[in-house]
């Protein structure tokens, strides 16, 4: 008999959420390029976060076969850390955020909060991407 090693969806899944996180990486650094959002700025925690989450996911494919706790616990690092990173965007936009949709409602500033919104969405997505990941096997038995 031989051993096959078939992938399973936890592989897909981590991939998936590495790929989320980096376009949320992405329209965090764009967004803070942004007229409306440049006086924030880019947070060195949000960047941080995010490319550990990253680094932690593609870690958790590759020790799975190896060592199964450093692979769960990559899961647990990619959760926390991509949590952090989302807050860590968001929370210093907030203010911007309220006065672009009430006072200066105008297509530059409403472009400048797309790219905050799609940023906050990918990680949020990458976020319920790694929960769900994290109860699937990288490699099926």
């Amino acid at each position: 008999m031989s051993s096959t090693n078939k992938k399973g969806a936890g592989l897909i899944l981590s991939l998936l959420t590495a790929v989320a996180g980096a376009v949320g990486l992405a329209f965090c650094i764009v967004n803070a390029g942004t007229d409306s959002f440049r006086k924030i700025g880019t947070s060195p925690v949000v960047i941080g976060c995010a490319v550990i989450a990253i680094l932690a996911l593609v870690l958790r494919v590759v020790l799975d076969k190896k060592l199964a706790i450093a692979a769960d616990a990559m899961s647990v690092v990619a959760g926390i850390t991509l949590v952090v990173a989302a807050v860590q965007f968001i929370s210093p936009r907030v203010n911007t955020i309220a006065s672009i949709m009430t006072f200066t409602n105008n297509a530059q500033t409403m472009a400048d909060l797309s790219s905050a919104i799609y940023g906050t969405a990918a990680l949020l997505i990458a976020v319920v991407l790694n929960i769900i990941a994290a109860f699937t096997n990288v490699n099926e038995q």
